[in-house]
């Protein structure tokens, strides 16, 4: 693409050569750039099939033999630890007695429950994956429902904590 010949005194040079010929093109706006010129400057990179852009595998893709159980239980431990964060949060300010004596400290400080629930809930998920890595499979799914298992349980004592009168 090239400016009309009035213009192309008082246009600016592109700084370097096109590939297509020897002489440099004035540009005059971003329309201007000859694209195709510009993606011939370019060469494709191959990427590997098992590409990953987090170092040392930080995240990796699901194999497909993982089980659907093993996501769904990371969900509800994450939302059977809000629910316990929430109904915490509550039910001490409502009056309520915190049972556990680790939490029971930081019961009146909400930042630091909702810090100690996603930590918990992160560990436990951690743990997990960690076993399912190292090809121990049934205790990565063990360490779930034991984790949902209890969670579930302190959920249900927290309800109905709440729910008294």
């Amino acid at each position: 693409m090239t400016a009309a010949p009035e213009a192309q005194g008082r246009l600016a040079h592109a700084g370097s050569p096109s590939p297509l010929s020897s002489e440099l093109r004035p540009v005059r706006s971003a329309a201007d750039v000859d694209l195709q010129a510009l993606a011939l400057t370019f060469e494709p990179v191959q990427m590997p099939n098992t590409f990953n852009p987090f170092p040392d595998g930080l995240i990796n893709a699901m194999p497909a033999n993982r089980p659907r159980a093993l996501p769904f239980l990371y969900v509800s431990l994450a939302a059977l630890q809000a629910f316990d964060g929430y109904s915490t949060i509550t039910g001490t300010a409502r009056g309520a007695r915190e049972m556990n004596p680790l939490v029971g400290a930081i019961s009146g400080n909400a930042p630091a429950i909702w810090m100690l629930k996603g930590g918990v809930a992160l560990a436990s998920i951690y743990a997990a994956e960690k076993q399912w890595k190292n090809h121990h499979r049934a205790r990565a799914v063990a360490i779930m429902v034991i984790s949902n298992g209890i969670m579930t349980g302190v959920a249900l004592r927290n309800a109905s904590v709440n729910a008294a009168p």
